[in-house]
């Protein structure tokens, strides 16, 4: 359903994967019009995930690194791309 929703958008999303044997659900895929400044097409690649209340929290943390040193953002694209 969640993927349905976002093929919906037309061209903004790219390469929407369902993932429905792993642990936990996850769809990925890819953000088209993201201006993501890291990327040459700007674009954003992006996992969501159900039922998975530690990403939930990860995701808070990584916010904080961020809010706490900015520089933590560039450092966690570098470690993603890497």
């Amino acid at each position: 359903l969640v993927q349905k929703r976002l093929c919906d958008f037309g061209n903004d999303f790219s390469q929407l994967v369902a993932v429905t044997r792993a642990r936990v659900p996850v769809i990925k895929g890819c953000y088209l019009n993201a201006q993501n400044p890291y990327t040459k097409d700007n674009s954003l690649a992006f996992d969501i995930c159900f039922f998975n209340d530690i990403a939930i929290r990860n995701s808070t943390l990584l916010k904080e690194y961020t809010l706490v040193d900015p520089r933590a953002k560039d450092l966690m694209l570098i470690v993603k791309k890497w």
